[in-house]
């Protein structure tokens, strides 16, 4: 029994392009937190949280970063400041803050997104001083817009080079 070649091709070259469209799908923007911070000591302030207003932000638009501020410790604390970085740049800073005993407060700061991956920060002083805390900062990746695109088309187009320089030898193969 004879099999056409090119249609098992075809089936073969549509199937990775759907791979493909599922894999750009999926890998696409995000958002990612992980904490950091430095040793213990000092006034209890913490950085618990950092969040944006939408998960999968898009290029050139206004999204609201909301920065949660702890104080964990027993007494009022005043003269708080929290400052909140996107890759190295300050975007907003709240000066002059007071959290009572075991109170915390969500901070909004809103930021027009830039294409590209950026890691977003945030910091609190007391006096001016930053707390060492091990919970003091909060670092948060995002990705704006479709940056993982360009990397899935290039494995893409390389994968489909590959079976077009493969299929000619393989199919003479078959028909011997």
């Amino acid at each position: 029994m004879r099999v056409n070649y090119t249609i098992q091709m075809f089936l073969a070259i549509a199937s990775i392009l759907v791979i493909m469209m599922i894999a750009v799908t999926i890998a696409g923007p995000s958002v990612q937190a992980q904490q950091s911070g430095y040793p213990s000591e000092g006034p209890d302030i913490r950085i618990t949280g950092i969040e944006f207003s939408e998960d999968k932000p898009e290029e050139n638009t206004e999204v609201t970063i909301y920065a949660t501020v702890e104080n964990a410790g027993d007494v009022q604390m005043d003269n708080i400041t929290v400052v909140v970085n996107i890759s190295g740049d300050i975007i907003g800073e709240t000066i002059g803050l007071s959290l009572a005993a075991n109170e915390s407060r969500t901070l909004e700061y809103v930021w027009t997104t830039e294409s590209g991956g950026h890691k977003v920060s945030a910091y609190a002083t007391v006096d001016g001083i930053v707390i060492s805390t091990s919970a003091n900062s909060e670092v948060l990746s995002v990705n704006v817009g479709n940056v993982s695109t360009p990397l899935f088309a290039l494995i893409f187009v390389a994968v489909v080079v590959v079976v077009m320089a493969v299929a000619p030898s393989v199919l003479t193969v078959f028909r011997k």
